[in-house]
């Protein structure tokens, strides 16, 4: 995954969040990983991983593929 894609992925998790109006306190609360850990991957400073995808659908009631839903959008405009 490049970084646009990794950062738009992030973009979706944070919308997803923002929407349930959770924190990433609580999101590292509710997973046990830190704060540290979660800002590192909203920010899209380092990919959200399959793991990483699923507690976050978890803990959002929101589907893995609409998180990832930008990489469609990605893909499209590579002409994949």
């Amino acid at each position: 995954m490049d970084t646009t894609a990794a950062q738009q992925v992030a973009a979706e998790v944070r919308a997803a969040l923002a929407r349930h109006r959770l924190s990433q306190r609580d999101l590292a609360s509710a997973t046990g990983k830190s704060q540290a850990y979660w800002s590192r991957r909203m920010t899209g400073e380092t990919a959200l991983d399959v793991v990483d995808l699923s507690a976050l659908a978890a803990f959002t009631h929101v589907p893995v593929a609409q998180l990832v839903a930008p990489l469609d959008q990605v893909g499209e405009a590579n002409g994949s």
